[in-house]
This record gives C-alpha cells, sequence and structure tokens, in this order.
C-alpha cells in the first residue's frame, strides 16, 4: 500500500514499476488497485479515475474498500459527490471541480451573497462550480444537477 509524500512515492513506484501519471500519481481503480496485483495506493499519491482528489472525503470512502482487498475479498469503491469545503471566516469557498480533462466554460455571476461559478462542459451539462461566502448554502442544489460519478 501506498500513502507516501511525492518524492518518496516516486523512488518507490519507479523501483516497483507502478504506472505513475504526469502528477506524480498512480492510477488506481475503484478498488484501490494500481497496475501491479498487490500493490494498493490511497490518499494524496494516487489518482482516482482520472482525477485527482487530494483531501479526506476520497480516502474516508476508499479505506472500507481497501480493507476489503487486503483481507482477499476485492471491493469497488462507490464514491459519492465529495465537494471541497474550504472553512475560512474571511471567504469561505465550496468546489467541486470538474475533471481536469473536460472541455467547456465557466459561468460567473456575482451578488451580494457571495460568487457563484458554474463549469458547463459541451453538451451544456453542469460538471463543477464554485460557491463562496453565503453562497456556500447551494451546495446540495448544484450537487443534485450533476450528473457525473466517479
Amino acid at each position: 500500500m501506498l500513502n507516501a509524500e511525492v518524492g518518496l512515492f516516486q523512488l518507490i513506484a519507479e523501483y516497483l514499476k507502478i504506472n505513475v501519471k504526469p502528477r506524480c500519481c498512480c492510477a488506481i481503480n475503484g478498488g484501490q488497485r494500481t497496475n501491479l496485483p498487490d500493490v494498493f495506493a490511497i490518499g494524496d499519491c494516487a489518482e482516482i479515475n482520472g482525477q485527482l482528489l487530494p483531501y479526506l472525503a476520497p480516502i474516508n470512502a476508499g479505506l472500507p474498500a481497501l480493507a476489503d482487498c487486503l483481507l482477499g475479498r476485492p471491493t469497488m469503491v462507490n464514491y459519492p459527490l465529495m465537494p471541497v469545503i474550504v472553512k475560512t471566516t474571511t471567504y469561505p469557498l465550496t468546489l467541486y471541480p470538474p475533471a481536469h480533462d473536460l472541455n467547456g466554460h465557466w459561468q460567473i455571476e456575482k451578488s451580494n451573497r457571495g460568487t457563484r461559478a458554474l463549469f458547463i462542459d459541451d453538451n451544456q451539462q453542469l460538471q463543477g462550480f464554485v460557491l463562496s461566502e453565503e453562497l456556500g448554502d447551494e451546495r446540495q442544489y448544484w450537487l443534485d444537477r450533476i450528473r457525473t460519478t466517479l
């Protein structure tokens, strides 16, 4: 199992011949498995279905499946939509970033309650958002309108 600082991870991955992505992450499947049958990854060094998700929600979602896999019970993770919430008093943010390889555009609206930025893909589907200040309360409304899963 790999969960290491990037420099150490690169050395370990090179030694083990793990497929490493350009962002210094190893690609894993939904069972936390790398391209090697007995090597798993979780956390900052793992790219999940093409997305780097270096925060707690994906780690917490993946832990039960990883434990099952390590015990010989292959299990796939069912990742929920996982926004990032930055809890600062001066400028709170709620983010659900679109996949890095999506084409589309941002629609940005500003009001006295904050800023709302919606990422609309080329098929006119909502794929991501950023909400600032009081608009963070809209998080569930926008999550319900995103049609993608990891």
